[in-house]
């Protein structure tokens, strides 16, 4: 006869079964640990609200292991690949890398090697799971790092910054840093947000209150001027596609449940304490995104252009409208 087991993280509902093991003479003797008296002094070592409320955005996004798709999802990583020229001899850096998407995929689209960095403990640990779990052939690395203090120990064929400029303090200096890591030749992957109309000021309190920055409330020339002493090589202005409620309310329940799922000792009212915070009151939902547009663009960092000839790069980029996924 062969006995099946099945191994799972523990849950809240086996509180009653561990202090039954925990309370067996065997398990404690000749240590200094005591059984646990009753279920309430389990639950103190559970993760509770105030944990998953404490964490800054970055961190809660990391801990629940939300994807964080960048903006146009596949669409932008596939014309990203084509444009740039990404394939298996190429080596690519993803900054703020929060928990790995764009890495993960791109290594595995195109057979590159990749490494990513963030500063959120979380998340990058998160990222370090999902390549194990999702990607366990690619060439992927990820580590834990303050994009102003990372030190790279070879030069990148390309670097992903995505949306991520706007989480840093500095994002033209931060960015002057990035392209310092580059092979001559190499490309910056950029897919940056911009606004098209005025975003109302309740939406934007909304927004910083959650994610802890202001949101982006530049117009394309602004959003762009960091990237201007490099050439554009390719470039598509997409308008965001509004995604019905239904299908946000799917997408952050099928998030909360496979973090349910994959996190061990979650108390309760951990659980209730994430949904509760993924919520958005419907104004702030569709605000923001009838007011934004997105720019994947693959820009050349092979050489310094004169701001002179800026407007002849611009215009001799290839602009095209297509619907983009709201995802993120």
């Amino acid at each position: 006869m062969i006995a099946r087991s099945t191994l799972r993280h523990s849950e809240a509902r086996d509180i009653e079964a561990i202090r039954a093991i925990y309370q067996q003479p065997s398990v404690y003797a000749n240590t200094l640990q005591l059984p646990f008296p009753s279920p309430e002094l389990r639950r103190f070592q559970l993760i509770g609200s105030d944990f998953v409320n404490s964490l800054p955005y970055p961190e809660f996004v990391g801990f629940i292991n939300q994807w964080n798709v960048l903006p146009g999802s596949f669409n932008t990583l596939s014309k990203w690949a084509l444009f740039s020229r990404l394939d298996e001899r190429s080596r690519l850096l993803q900054v703020a890398c929060t928990t790995g998407f764009q890495a993960r995929e791109l290594a595995l689209m195109t057979g590159c090697t990749a490494h990513g960095f963030d500063r959120a403990t979380h998340a990058v640990r998160a990222a370090k799971y999902n390549a194990t779990r999702y990607a366990p052939n690619a060439m992927l690395s990820y580590e834990e790092a303050d994009g102003y203090q990372f030190e790279p120990t070879e030069k990148y064929t390309h670097i992903a910054v995505g949306a991520g400029l706007k989480f840093f303090t500095d994002p033209e200096a931060a960015l002057r840093r990035f392209v310092g890591f580059l092979d001559d030749g190499g490309y910056v992957l950029a897919s940056p947000f911009y606004v098209n109309a005025e975003v109302p000021e309740p939406v934007v309190e909304q927004a910083r209150a959650a994610f802890g920055i202001t949101p982006t409330l530049e117009r394309y020339d602004e959003v762009m001027r960091p990237y201007r002493e490099l050439e554009i090589l390719y470039e598509d202005r997409c308008e965001l596609a509004l995604e019905p409620a239904d299908e946000i309310e799917r997408y952050c329940d099928a998030t909360i449940k496979r973090f349910v799922e994959t996190t061990a000792d979650l108390a309760p009212d951990a659980i209730t304490a994430a949904k509760n915070r993924r919520e958005e009151p419907p104004a702030r939902r569709t605000a923001g995104v009838q007011c934004a547009a997105a720019l994947p663009a693959v820009f050349g960092a092979g050489a310094e252009i004169p701001s002179g000839d800026l407007s002849r790069a611009l215009r001799g980029a290839l602009l095209a409208r297509a619907p983009m996924p709201a995802r993120m």
